[in-house]
């Protein structure tokens, strides 16, 4: 290293800006560089070009990378310690009284939303992590949430066949949608702000385009699909039905791509770059990232364990360098994105006790068994202005999760 601006050009043999220095430096690189010809020259902003390609190569090798790349200094090699990952349970929200089957933070991180079985969605504060409203009004499980863009106002989607859309702010129910006629699967805004729109699937085949007055825009039937993302530049709708990936153009409304994959997909969740999707494929307790540029699968993570329910995962990070996902196990499964490598399985979730009791028949004494069973974690999502993020489970709860140095 050099102590002063002296030393270094000492050190460089340099003779001003007028002198050899920089010919003689050129000629080395070119060397370096093997550039044998005269005539050849090291293009426009090389030097540049390389410097970004060796920090590149440095973030795409650091198994826990989650810093900004203004970050990274060539002086030395970067590594980010596990430390500064979310492995920590930091609070445990416990206001449903059943199963928690999807959770989501709000565009702006400002809140958190759970949707239960208990007929209830939940929007807790995330400085305090305490609820702000109770949102009552479905006859059946909640199942679904989505955000408004400007996290004004959130969507319900329920086992009750019906939508309704919250305003955040008071939790008054400003609307209910109920066109569809069996239980709702998926729910997703257009990112236009003010909202103006959102989209909605159901296990009834009909996938609807509405406006948030409650006018339907568009129809597409025919095909089951189960859950549904749009991108983020609001230009193509994806969604998923049975084995099949299915795209479709949100100005045309065609269906302009089909990717096939070998067994039934339970969810999807689409990178906000809009060329990669995460696919979860129960039969083989996989994951798949698709590159839907390309047309085919990039990458694949195994380590959770799904065959019954279904579960969401999610890319997490400041690049969404990580692939989250829960599973049937009560753990929390975490990968690096780029090289596909398990990370963490975290445990937290805690199994649930069924208790059984019978009286035999020659006898009037009472026989009880108890028998653990795992809860599953059903729902992940990454706060997108804070390094912390939500898991859901049929435990009941939800859990907040920040790395040790969090405060």
């Amino acid at each position: 290293m050099c102590t002063s601006v002296e030393d270094l050009k000492r050190k460089a043999d340099w003779d001003g800006a007028l002198g050899q220095s920089r010919s003689r430096l050129l000629a080395k690189l070119q060397k370096t560089m093997q550039i044998d010809s005269d005539s050849a020259i090291i293009p426009e902003h090389r030097l540049e070009s390389i410097f970004s390609q060796a920090i590149e190569y440095q973030q795409q090798h650091c198994l826990y990378h989650n810093v900004p790349n203004s970050n990274i200094s060539l002086l030395s090699d970067h590594s980010c310690d596990r430390s500064s990952f979310p492995t920590k349970t930091q609070y445990i929200l416990d206001g449903h009284s059943d199963e928690v089957w999807f959770v989501a933070f709000s565009a702006n991180g400002k809140f958190l939303a759970s949707a239960s079985k208990d007929r209830t969605c939940i929007i807790w504060d995330t400085e305090s992590y305490k609820p702000i409203h109770v949102l009552r009004g479905h006859s059946d499980h909640v199942s679904v949430v989505a955000w408004s863009p400007d996290s004004l106002f959130i969507l319900t989607g329920s086992n009750d066949n019906s939508i309704k859309l919250w305003d955040v702010h008071t939790g008054a129910n400003v609307r209910t949608f109920s066109l569809h006629s069996e239980t709702i699967t998926s729910l997703a805004f257009l990112p236009t702000i003010p909202a103006s729109s959102f989209v909605s699937s159901s296990v009834d085949k009909n996938v609807f385009l509405w406006s948030v007055e409650g006018h339907v825009l568009h129809k597409w039937n025919g095909v089951r699909v189960t859950d549904l993302n749009v991108t983020a530049d609001g230009s193509r709708m994806v969604t998923i039905s049975d084995k099949r990936i299915r795209v479709f153009d949100l100005a045309t409304k065609d269906e302009i791509l089909t990717l096939q994959e070998q067994d039934a997909i339970t969810s999807i969740n689409t990178a906000s770059d809009c060329r990669y999707t995460l696919v979860n494929v129960a039969a083989s307790q996989e994951i798949h990232l698709w590159d839907m540029q390309e047309k085919r699968v990039a990458k694949t993570f195994v380590g959770h364990k799904q065959g019954r329910f279904v579960i969401r995962s999610c890319f997490g990070g400041l690049f969404q360098s990580f692939v989250l996902s829960g599973s049937e196990d009560s753990k929390i499964y975490v990968w690096n994105r780029e090289q596909s490598v398990l990370l963490e399985s975290l445990e937290g979730h805690r199994g649930l006790s069924i208790y059984f009791s019978f009286s035999p028949l020659k006898s009037k004494s009472l026989l009880m068994l108890c028998a653990n069973q795992l809860a599953t974690v059903n729902s992940i999502s990454w706060s997108p202005n804070q390094n912390i993020f939500a898991s859901a489970s049929d435990d009941c709860t939800i859990r907040i999760w920040a790395a040790d140095s969090h405060e």
